[in-house]
């Protein structure tokens, strides 16, 4: 199995076309990257985000079944094991003896983009704008 592992890669766009599973954290940007890339992933949030955001962005991509979510700190409900070389190796073993698994995954990632974001932003400010001019 080919990994990179750094702490910066200045070309994300061209990892993310090469993987079949993304192992991140969970922030805004890294989510929507996610799905606009349609990429299955291995998300483990941030402990202590502000607002636990992080969290909840992960079991977002969980429930629409795009990733797996595994928890930094050990112990906690629903993976007792929490992020450790073992229960990450256990993973990865369970998508390498099936990596048909990763297919709907993928699919469930790109079903959650929305590449015209900035765009639909923007249209809305500018009505939201527009609406309190013409009171």
């Amino acid at each position: 199995m080919a990994a990179e592992l750094a702490p910066f890669f200045p070309d994300v766009a061209a990892l993310y076309r090469n993987a079949h599973l993304v192992i991140s954290r969970a922030g805004a940007s890294s989510v929507a990257e996610l799905a606009c890339a349609g990429r299955p992933a291995i998300l483990v949030p941030l402990p202590g985000a502000i607002d636990d955001h992080q969290s909840a962005n992960a079991r977002a991509m969980a429930a629409s079944g795009a990733a797996e979510v595994m928890l930094q700190a050990g112990n906690q409900s629903g993976n007792p094991d929490g992020f450790t070389p073992a229960a990450l190796a256990s993973a990865l073993t369970a998508r390498l003896e099936d990596p048909t698994r990763l297919i709907p995954a993928a699919a469930a990632a790109a079903g959650l983009a929305r590449p015209d974001a900035a765009a639909l932003l923007a249209d809305r400010v500018q009505a939201l704008a527009h609406s309190h001019t013409t009171r």
